[in-house]
């Protein structure tokens, strides 16, 4: 939401917030606002959020006609029914942990659709391919795991 914005929903959300005062406060009426600006509407509400907790301000926030939703925590985002709805995880095959889930790609393409081929590798997991691709010799990477330059 424009805090910066006048209108309806400016108007209900200042009454829902109980602070009225800011409708028409010539500091938050500038649909630009400075940064000093910011920093002033963001220290108010802060106070003013942080007097109720989140299931008594939903009731406040919900009828007044805008999108709005909490920053949610980590078990939050993972137990959300829209991210779940959404397809935000995918199972992965983990040689170690057996099935788990990873964040999809964010990208749903229909004619190239992204998968989840692997897990993370290992620390050092991957390094002898990668070093045999580029061209050292298994005498050369041999000598670096033995100077302990690899794993």
């Amino acid at each position: 939401m424009n805090m910066g914005r006048r209108g309806d929903i400016w108007s209900k959300f200042c009454e829902a917030i109980d602070r009225e005062d800011l409708e028409n406060d010539p500091r938050f009426t500038s649909p630009e606002p400075s940064p000093d600006e910011s920093i002033a509407m963001f220290d108010i509400l802060e106070k003013i959020f942080l007097s109720k907790t989140l299931e008594e301000w939903k009731p406040c926030l919900n009828g007044i006609g805008a999108n709005w939703s909490h920053a949610q925590n980590l078990v939050e985002v993972v137990n959300d029914p829209q991210a779940r709805a959404n397809d935000f995880f995918v199972p992965l095959q983990h040689p170690v942990f057996g099935e788990i889930e990873i964040v999809a790609n964010p990208a749903k393409l229909g004619k190239t659709p992204a998968t989840a081929r692997r897990y993370a590798p290992e620390v050092g997991e991957d390094t002898e391919e990668i070093l045999s691709e580029i061209g050292y010799t298994p005498e050369q990477i041999e000598e670096l795991k033995e100077q302990k330059v690899i794993i």
